[in-house]
């Protein structure tokens, strides 16, 4: 049986418009090391709040989260802040690129947050770049990269810090299909061949057909798992 590295206990989140809203209602979930999850659901199911939950941007109003055995609760918002930094990774649907830094300054910029020096940081972002299939592009612009490009840069700049982890927000919402395909596929190489962890929302339910683990929502609750 594969090693738990994530689960939520009893988690909860509400917002109050003019009554209380669960974005997410008591939920339970579990997340093996080196697995792929696909979170699923209509618009306003609450997947994107559970993601932000799972990777510490925003806090539960009740439950827990566990990540290697460790309490999301019981940190402070500085100790979060360095776990968000040393284990986590993230991937948004509109790549949150810095317009005037290059693909490889991008990819080096968490690597600045952690004091690596910067002959190091950038050995790592030209590997990482190469990684995914940019070493030609390291110095080009986020606007003189194509969207799928732009994506690419993004997944290298998650994996900058070897997180445990790697969240991934509607990556291929911004897409056509071809590319939404390549990037599914380098999803999967890299969990395959580095053991990365993946969690992807999307409303792109054939994107499931790439999990380990599909988990369902509607209303803010998981419906299935």
């Amino acid at each position: 049986m594969s090693q738990i590295i994530m689960e939520t206990i009893n988690l909860n989140k509400a917002f109050s418009l003019g009554e209380t809203i669960y974005a997410v209602n008591n939920v339970n979930i579990q997340l093996a090391a080196g697995s792929m999850n696909v979170i699923v659901g209509p618009s306003g199911s609450g997947k994107s709040t559970l993601l932000s939950l799972l990777g510490g941007l925003d806090r539960p109003m009740s439950g827990d989260i566990l990540l290697q055995g460790q309490s999301y609760r019981a940190l402070s918002e500085d100790k979060l802040a360095l776990l968000r930094r040393h284990k986590l990774g993230y991937v948004f649907q509109f790549f949150n690129l810095i317009p005037h830094l290059t693909a490889l300054e991008n990819v080096m910029l968490p690597l600045q947050f952690v004091n690596m020096p910067n002959r190091e940081a950038k050995k790592r972002g030209l590997e990482l770049l190469e990684r995914v299939g940019l070493s030609k592009r390291s110095h080009h612009l986020p606007l003189q990269l194509s969207g799928g490009e732009q994506q690419r840069v993004a997944i290298a700049r998650s994996l900058a810090n070897n997180p445990a982890i790697i969240l991934a927000d509607e990556p291929t919402g911004n897409l056509d299909t071809k590319t939404r395909d390549g990037i599914v596929a380098l999803f999967q190489e890299l969990n395959q061949q580095e053991g990365q962890t993946f969690v992807m929302v999307t409303h792109d339910p054939s994107l499931g057909k790439f999990a380990d683990k599909i988990i369902t929502m509607k209303d803010g609750t998981v419906i299935s798992q």
